[in-house]
């Protein structure tokens, strides 16, 4: 089955091996990962676009962490992909378990645990490199540095 959508690709557990974030209604936000810290949005498309050039370059996402704020209304995700240095952060309704949207990075290494400070979901990877996701506009994503001895 050819998968066409961002809210099929989730379903199936698999996004393109691209990093951005996702946005359940197809909108897609490129924000390149240079070197292990530095992130910035470049370029606004969607998921038709990406998936006619990637296709069959896709990963299958492995959530490692899951938790639920009620206040916001919000089902939290991150966890790995197929290969051993992907990493993703995730949020869907609470409500009907629609995906908001999916921040996935190719060398970010796994997300393993998050949480919601204010406004910012904090997720840290296997290295305890802690990334910080602003709810509403996902990519203004930070990077902390890595603690030395990772």
């Amino acid at each position: 089955m050819q998968v066409t959508t961002m809210l099929e690709l989730w379903a199936e557990e698999e996004c393109p091996i691209a990093d951005g974030i996702y946005f359940g209604n197809g909108e897609v936000i490129l924000v390149p990962q240079i070197g292990t810290m530095t992130l910035h949005p470049i370029v606004r498309t969607n998921i038709s676009s990406i998936m006619e050039y990637c296709y069959n370059w896709k990963t299958t996402l492995i959530s490692l962490f899951r938790i639920d704020d009620e206040s916001l209304k919000i089902h939290i995700q991150c966890g790995e992909g197929s290969d051993g240095s992907e990493g993703f952060v995730s949020v869907e309704s609470l409500s009907d378990g629609k995906l908001i949207w999916l921040a996935y990075f190719q060398s970010s290494n796994p997300f393993e645990h998050a949480c919601v400070e204010a406004d910012t979901i904090i997720a840290t990877t296997n290295r305890k490199q802690v990334w910080s996701f602003p709810i509403k506009n996902p990519e203004l994503v930070k990077a902390s540095p890595i603690p030395p001895g990772w």
